[in-house]
């Protein structure tokens, strides 16, 4: 996936930023918590984490696209409703998704 460095960002350090995010991520969709609420915290945490490492790096669009998309906004918005029971296997779905 391409994405557009903002102007004078150094190439090499734009690289191994987007590694250790993309690693981040891997290692949360591999190996992170198994239920739902804590999975769905952990999302947010590394959602969170990439826009601070990335946003002086790369352009906003591609920020919106690759971390802060529109299922993001959803879970973010709904964080408080998804304690009800019925709602934790969708919840985990959607996260995974997002992790994928």
């Amino acid at each position: 996936m391409l994405v557009s460095p903002l102007p004078g960002v150094d190439r090499k350090h734009l690289h191994k930023t987007l590694g250790a995010v993309r690693d981040k991520v891997s290692n949360l969709h591999s190996s992170g918590p198994h239920d739902y609420y804590e999975r769905l915290l952990a999302y947010l945490d590394w959602a969170t984490d990439a826009v601070d490492r990335l946003d002086s790096l790369i352009s906003s669009a591609d920020l919106d696209r690759l971390v802060l998309t529109k299922r993001y906004e959803q879970l973010l918005s709904g964080l408080d409703n998804f304690t009800i029971g019925t709602t934790q296997r969708l919840v985990n779905q959607l996260v995974t998704a997002e992790l994928r």
